[in-house]
């Protein structure tokens, strides 16, 4: 019986050598610049007779490290600052400045369709593991000040997009992504750099 088990285990550790290497595509590293719109940030003020101006569009931008355990699917870890959303009026008659700084840490996972050997597309699901908002401002005057975070555990995201790699290695890539419980919406063009 045991011998019989060495040699199941013997033969299922030869195949994974041999089979792994021949689907495992990599790991690949990536950076994006775009725009993030923190959807319902401005809309929220409405409720508590906000005058003024509020900005919910920033530059925003993305690390990222991924495995493409095959052609098509594969993981990604990132973190991404959203940037700033500016809110500078008045509520009920007392002068309001507010910013609030949106950042945190995420995995998802890849699905990846190529088209060509040079161009694929992709769609994603995942979460933004651990989020942060930073809050700062003054309410009436400098020396009624505020400076507070908000936390969050998870939020589920998902998005889609399209790769063209200049060779075998380098590529570009633009996406759209959507984080749900933060209701932001990011638009990203960036490069990929792949160890395989």
């Amino acid at each position: 019986m045991m011998k019989k088990l060495s040699q199941r285990l013997i033969t299922l550790a030869v195949m994974t050598v041999f089979t792994v290497p021949t689907f495992a595509q990599g790991l690949y590293l990536g950076g994006s610049l775009g725009q993030a719109q923190a959807d319902d940030a401005c809309d929220d003020l409405d409720n508590v007779g906000f005058v003024g101006s509020c900005d919910d569009d920033d530059t925003a931008w993305k690390a990222t490290v991924g495995y493409h355990f095959t052609p098509n699917w594969g993981l990604e870890a990132f973190y991404a600052d959203f940037g700033t959303v500016d809110v500078n009026g008045n509520i009920g008659g007392a002068a309001t400045s507010t910013e609030a700084d949106l950042y945190g840490f995420g995995t998802a996972v890849v699905g990846t369709m190529p088209l060509t050997d040079q161009f694929s597309v992709f769609g994603k699901a995942g979460l933004l593991i651990d989020w942060d908002v930073d809050y700062s401002g003054s309410i009436s005057s400098p020396s009624t000040s505020f400076d507070f975070d908000e936390d969050g555990s998870s939020d589920v995201m998902y998005g889609f997009g399209a790769d063209y790699a200049f060779s075998d290695d380098l590529s570009i890539r633009a996406e759209w992504e959507h984080f749900d419980e933060i209701e932001v919406d990011f638009f990203s063009a960036g490069f990929v750099y792949k160890f395989y």
